[in-house]
């Protein structure tokens, strides 16, 4: 068996593995009250981005507040500094949402979120590693093993994330907040 399509093959899947990262990267992005607050603050034009039950989007009404449902959400600034959201769900009423601008992010959020982008590539690098490095064969064979590697450090992340996720959930709703 050849190896060169085996190789093509695998380094196709990592460019996809890596272009789905970033268009997911950008996506959730574009839903974060800072990316919102800079458009809003530099072009002044309102802000219409699409609203995932997963991610959710921004809720002005609070820093670090989010609303989840599908939809499309519209934001945006009045004179006296004040976001407007009007959130259109797919299903249920319309929400008109008021809040200020809030104070620009601390560096430690900012050095946190570099930190898990960090965590993720490693994860995903540790992956390829076990898988290339404990499979034997050809260099193709152990190529895919290692892609392998990549996809099942995939799926514990986002199994890891999921569990951190519900968990604050459930924690924010024993509070009441």
């Amino acid at each position: 068996m050849r190896s060169t399509p085996v190789v093509v093959g695998v380094c196709l899947g990592l460019l996809v593995l890596a272009v789905t990262f970033a268009f997911t990267y950008l996506r959730v992005r574009r839903n974060d009250q800072r990316w919102i607050v800079a458009q809003l603050q530099n072009g002044g034009a309102p802000v219409r981005v699409s609203v995932r039950y997963t991610a959710g989007t921004w809720d002005p009404r609070g820093v670090g507040k989010r609303i989840f449902a599908a939809g499309k959400a519209t934001y945006t600034l009045d004179d006296s500094g004040n976001v407007h959201l009007h959130l259109q769900p797919k299903q249920g009423a319309v929400q008109d949402l008021v809040g200020p601008v809030p104070e620009p992010s601390s560096t430690k959020a900012r050095r946190t979120v570099r930190a898990l982008l960090i965590g993720y590539a490693l994860a995903l690098a540790v992956g390829f590693l076990l898988g290339f490095v404990l499979s034997g064969g050809t260099p193709g064979s152990r190529l895919i093993w290692g892609c392998i590697g990549i996809a099942v450090s995939m799926i514990a992340v986002w199994l890891a994330t999921l569990a951190v996720a519900v968990g604050t959930s459930i924690r924010k709703l024993r509070r009441g907040n």
